[in-house]
């Protein structure tokens, strides 16, 4: 798919615009990540010492209609699930799903020790996924991983699927 392989170029080339330094386990992926109140990681094949996948995680910008959280006794946070890719080699042997657990163990730890007095009030993390709808063991696995389809939208020639996932704190 000539568009997906434009989609990923745009991709590596934002991420790695940022610094190109490395600064102790940084690397300018993974700093433009943490920038964004998140992380990114990377699967390693051990015997081998090759990347066989990776995950990225940042929270969403606020929009408009959040306002009314600030009035209520519950708060909505919401994150976005970026770059996950697993190697052709290491699909259907559960990589990306223990990827997803990873991103998602880390989004619930960030929220409970960001607040830590919340024992009135509820936590309600969305968590966001973009992938396009011809990338169908992606599809496969937001849904197995409990996503659901939200909307559907083109971009360029390419359908996307937007998915997303609620943890309670």
């Amino acid at each position: 798919y000539p568009a997906i392989r434009k989609m990923v170029k745009s991709a590596l080339k934002m991420d790695l615009r940022a610094n190109t330094t490395k600064v102790g386990n940084n690397t300018a992926v993974r700093n433009r990540f943490k920038d964004k109140g998140g992380d990114f990681w990377v699967a390693k094949d051990i015997g081998k010492s090759s990347i066989i996948g990776c995950v990225g995680v940042s929270q969403r910008k606020k929009r408009e209609t959040d306002q009314i959280e600030s009035m209520a006794s519950s708060k909505v946070v919401e994150y976005e699930i970026q770059r996950l890719a697993v190697d052709d080699k290491s699909r259907g042997k559960g990589m990306g799903r223990k990827l997803l657990s990873v991103a998602e163990e880390y989004i619930r730890d960030q929220e409970a020790r960001s607040n830590p007095g919340t024992k009135n009030a509820s936590i309600t993390i969305k968590l966001w996924a973009v992938t396009p709808e011809c990338l169908i063991a992606a599809n496969k696995l937001y849904e197995s991983a409990e996503y659901k389809k939200e909307e559907t939208f083109q971009a360029g020639t390419l359908c996307m699927n937007v998915y997303c996932k609620s943890l309670y704190l």
